[in-house]
């Protein structure tokens, strides 16, 4: 599978952040330990990876997940981080556009 840039990476309060880069995925993923708070990572086609470490550099390998899955973590950031996003997503966004589209939307709308 090969990964799209950019990412959307999700936090245990599945706080949503954007990593355009390798580069921005090191300052999200700051070592070994700090990994498991990273609870969800889409590419840009909505493909799901994990975070994992080769010695101090972050990786993103692979990992199986649905859509229905990204949807709802994509709807309750919306519902709990209204202020993060410039424009909040409707709910028929989330709910209707193919996947790799809201990827897209939800990484154009998260404030940087």
């Amino acid at each position: 599978m090969i990964l799209n840039w950019p990412v959307l990476v999700f936090d245990f309060d599945l706080v949503p952040y954007v990593v355009h880069d390798q580069r921005y995925l090191v300052g999200i993923a700051e070592s070994p330990e700090t990994v498991d708070e990273l609870v969800a990572v889409f590419d840009s086609e909505g493909n799901r990876f994990r975070v994992e470490f080769t010695g101090e550099i972050p990786g993103l390998i692979p990992e199986g997940g649905d859509a229905e899955e990204l949807r709802g973590m994509v709807r309750q950031a919306v519902t709990r981080y209204p202020k993060e996003f410039t424009k909040v997503l409707q709910a028929a966004e989330i709910d209707t556009l193919p996947i790799s589209d809201l990827v897209r939307l939800v990484c154009a709308r998260i404030k940087v």
